[in-house]
């Protein structure tokens, strides 16, 4: 990469802008070559594949890569010493400002000791990220191991529309003054500083062979965190503080707060106590407020892979340190709301909250937060989640098609990655829809996100006018008996010749049938 060699000779107040050009390919480059297993292993012993050199951004430097929607491939670190192979990634430690934007990495093994992200190992400078997906295998044979981020600290870290789907683990077991292995989806580790994350999803399984395990974040201490409008549908399994979107969050700083609204986890969690659909252990507070508003879980929450049983037998309803969507608050100091939020008590039989000792809003409609997976299947939280709005939170975004089958409440609105020819993906009266660029004719894959239990629709648009009806071309992904509210779909109905003319017919189509063309008519 042209942008590495140019960041290493960078010093202080050097701005370095690069942009990709082309789809790049470090390792396992010809046809029918892969660094990874189609499980996601590592393909062989790795011994002919060539090592990368992550990219140090040093204090002072300001990098901005641009991968303009291309991708990286190939990308080998396997270097579990306890020196070089700390804080590796793409990026290893990034101490000046650094901003990664429109980039997959894929087909990538990315292995290290502690510190281990596919994108960045160690981010002590301001870091931003918008548009990255990943789908490397990442993996810490000590400590902290995250699907984009290794570790982060006392600075700003910015997460926007990204997503994970790569297998994370964190091998190792406390060390020092770390208290365990910390794998998660975005960031392992959070000392200081903020975090914000918006619009993205982890689908990558997380696992730790110790504490601290989040589908977003592990662990995080000291820190501001903000997580809106995302999702987790990731297996998260380790033992101590385990949760579908964090594992720990502990507190040095009175003013940290904790605010997770319009999220939710599908995913099973497990792990041996803290173990919750959203938040598995909030305690060491001083004073920090965990706000969750609007939003669910419906994954089971397990205790070695098994559902927790009573003495009798019998799903456990008491499990101490196992809850529906917080699993252990154990502080009185600190402040713990739960608004509008729910959980499958059918999944999960036991409490909103496993243990808690904190000061607790809301407690009074804990009892109410427990539901039915029919509630969550019939579009009853779906329409909850959707008629908020106080207190900032807006949950007009959420939405549900109930004909299809498993579904569950999720976004409608705009959630875009853009990868190869897709130009970008949004929301429109029920539909999300992926346009291409002009006059592109072959073929792509859909990526991962878009498929969220809505309606799907492959689209070329015609040109429109302001006001007027607009229509497009559309093929379905699926089988649908029902016709969606809001559209007119036709289907071909042959071709007619008048005076040397040809003219295509088109009919009503009654019900949809998967990878079929139709016109269809966005009222």
């Amino acid at each position: 990469l042209w942008v590495a060699n140019k960041v290493s000779t960078s010093t202080a107040s050097d701005v370095v802008k690069g942009k990709l050009t082309e789809d790049i390919c470090l390792n396992a480059c010809d046809e029918g070559e892969s660094v990874l297993t189609s499980e996601g292993a590592l393909n062989g012993d790795g011994a002919d594949f060539t090592q990368w050199t992550p990219i140090s951004v040093a204090y002072g430097v300001t990098v901005v890569l641009d991968g303009d929607n291309k991708k990286i491939s190939g990308l080998y670190i396997n270097d579990s010493d306890a020196g070089t192979g700390s804080s590796v990634g793409l990026f290893g430690v990034s101490s000046g400002t650094l901003t990664v934007s429109n980039l997959s990495l894929v087909d990538s093994y990315i292995m290290g000791y502690q510190n281990v992200g596919s994108l960045v190992g160690s981010s002590a400078g301001p870091l931003t990220v918008k548009n990255v997906l990943n789908s490397a295998s990442v993996a810490a044979t000590l400590i902290n191991a995250g699907g984009l981020v290794g570790n982060t600290g006392s600075s700003e870290t910015y997460i926007e529309s990204s997503g994970n789907l790569g297998s994370v683990a964190s091998l190792g077991t406390s060390v020092g003054d770390y208290p365990g292995a910390s794998p998660a989806g975005f960031i392992a580790c959070a000392i200081g500083g903020q975090v914000t994350i918006t619009k993205s999803f982890n689908k990558g399984a997380v696992s730790g062979f110790n504490n601290n395990a989040g589908g977003f974040v592990g662990y995080a201490d000291g820190v501001t965190i903000s997580i809106t409008q995302s999702y987790n549908d990731g297996l998260v399994s380790g033992t101590w503080g385990a949760g579908g979107l964090l594992g720990s969050v502990y507190s040095s700083d009175e003013d940290d707060v904790v605010t997770l609204a319009n999220v939710y986890n599908t995913a099973d969690v497990n792990g041996t106590g803290a173990v919750a659909g959203l938040v598995g252990d909030m305690n060491g507070f001083k004073g920090k407020a965990l706000y969750i508003t609007n939003s669910y879980s419906s994954g089971r929450i397990l205790k070695s892979m098994k559902v927790i049983l009573d003495e009798n037998g019998n799903p456990d309803k008491g499990a101490w340190g196992y809850g529906g969507l917080v699993g252990y608050a154990g502080n009185a100091k600190a402040k713990l709301s739960i608004v509008d939020s729910y959980f499958d008590v059918e999944t999960f039989v036991g409490r909103t909250v496993g243990d808690v000792y904190a000061s607790v809003d809301g407690v009074d409609e804990f009892a109410d937060l427990e539901r039915s997976s029919t509630e969550f299947a019939d579009g009853t939280i779906a329409k909850l989640l959707h008629d908020y709005n106080a207190d900032g939170v807006d949950g007009s975004m959420w939405g549900q098609n109930v004909t299809l089958e498993n579904s569950v409440p999720t976004f409608t609105d705009v959630q875009s990655h853009k990868v190869g020819p897709v130009a970008y993906i949004e929301g429109k009266d029920g539909f999300e829809s992926v346009h291409v660029d002009g006059s592109f004719t072959g073929n792509f894959e859909l990526p991962e996100d878009v498929i969220i239990n809505t309606p799907v629709s492959i689209a070329r648009n015609f040109p429109t006018v302001e006001g007027e009806n607009t229509y497009s071309t559309v093929m379905f992904p699926f089988n649908a008996e029902v016709i969606p509210e809001g559209v007119s779909v036709y289907e071909f109905d042959g071709v007619t010749q008048t005076d040397g003319k040809w003219s295509v017919n088109m009919k009503i189509a009654d019900a949809i049938v998967a990878n079929k063309p139709y016109l269809v008519q966005v009222k």
